[in-house]
């Protein structure tokens, strides 16, 4: 937790640099800076998203609700709180229309304006009115096979909510040294297996390890283990990945086979804003048209990037061999490859091969957990004797 607090408070320091240069030569009031995160805070990183539920890696609004702020003195006089829906593409529309708010100035055409997905929210801002957006397409993860989508207060999830961290609960700053304020046995043992491997090898070293102690042991609060095998994706080395309609039927009746993971989801969010209770099976209907308008909303969408997948050949340290795996290296390599552009510009990335870039740590991981274990089980235990 001290250590997300101190990342943020970097930024605001760096931003604050920036703030007082600007202000330095008389610019700040007529300069824009927008501020905005990208997604919900990992709980076990010391990142809490409360009130709402969830975190990065799930449909939930703890890991799709972000907040931002725009200052622009010379357009908005006074601090206030908009509170109508925003999407990451209306940056761009209102944004355009801010900076031209000087009609002395050249104007800006943006072409082909009809086939944005972004809406332009000044008027709304600058008046105090309700925006223009009333319908925002959340994710859709053809890997993992998970739909958001939410209409005013109405929103949906279908397939998959956990994306792949079994983030499920309200998480917030606790009265004790646990991340989970009254949690079980497993969540004392998952975070103290976490702080020994931080303490053994380095915090910056067992990220990726801790992404699977994550998925393993979270997913038994939402039926067992083999959900985390399930959320880790298709197994593939393919890059491109084909697109499909999300099946509502098949969900439904994987629902009513196992309550316990949920797989079809709605919410009154103006109601229940921490997802609380689930509405699916009172409003049927609702949950088949606000899909449906899902679908509508992507039915363009180009073939997608898998987003998880690292090039197996792709240049490494000269030290990378199974020593520096035996010595968790991770982020202490003498010989480093500089993070740069390594292919020509007509390689064909679709014919590269590909591995998970959980596959591609496994073994870190294994000689990590192996360390702890060797550390703070096997070696206390024969000392005793």
């Amino acid at each position: 937790r001290m250590m997300s607090c101190a990342m943020v408070a970097g930024v605001d320091e760096g931003v604050g640099k920036i703030v007082d240069l600007l202000d330095k030569n008389d610019i700040l009031e007529d300069t824009i800076i927008v501020f905005s995160s990208d997604n919900g805070g990992v709980p076990y990183a010391g990142a809490f998203n409360y009130p709402f539920r969830g975190g990065k890696g799930t449909l939930y609004e703890g890991g799709v609700r972000s907040p931002g702020f725009i200052h622009a003195p010379n357009i908005f006089k006074n601090s206030f709180d908009y509170k109508d829906l925003f999407h990451v593409t209306d940056f761009f529309p209102t944004l355009s229309s801010m900076v031209q708010e000087d009609e002395s100035k050249m104007r800006i055409e943006i072409p082909r304006v009809d086939e944005l997905d972004g809406l332009d929210h000044l008027s709304a801002l600058r008046e105090r009115t309700p925006g223009p957006r009333k319908s925002v397409h959340i994710h859709r993860d053809w890997d993992r096979d998970g739909h958001a989508y939410r209409r005013g207060p109405w929103k949906i999830i279908v397939g998959h909510h956990c994306l792949p961290l079994f983030f499920t609960r309200v998480y917030n700053e606790t009265r004790s040294r646990w991340i989970v304020e009254d949690g079980g046995v497993r969540d004392k043992i998952l975070q103290v297996i976490m702080e020994a491997m931080d303490a053994l090898v380095g915090t910056e070293n067992t990220t990726f390890v801790e992404y699977l102690l994550w998925m393993v042991f979270d997913s038994f609060n939402v039926g067992g283990i083999h959900r985390a095998w399930s959320s880790a994706g298709l197994p593939s080395n393919g890059i491109i990945q084909d697109l499909y309609k999300t099946d509502l039927e098949y969900y439904k009746k994987e629902q009513e086979a196992d309550p316990i993971y949920p797989m079809v989801s709605l919410f009154n969010l103006d109601n229940d804003p921490q997802e609380a209770t689930n509405l699916a099976s009172k409003h049927p209907d609702l949950v088949k048209e606000l899909l449906e308008k899902a679908e509508e909303v992507i039915k363009k969408a180009p073939k997608q990037w898998r987003g998880d997948m690292v090039h197996a050949e792709a240049p490494v340290s000269k030290q990378q061999n199974w020593i520096s795996t035996l010595r968790s290296l991770g982020t202490h390599f003498e010989e480093v490859i500089p993070f740069g552009i390594y292919l020509e510009d007509d390689v064909d990335l679709t014919k590269l091969k590909y591995v998970r870039m959980l596959q591609q740590q496994f073994s870190d991981g294994v000689v990590v957990l192996l360390k702890v274990f060797l550390v703070f089980i096997v070696i206390p235990l024969i000392l005793m004797l």
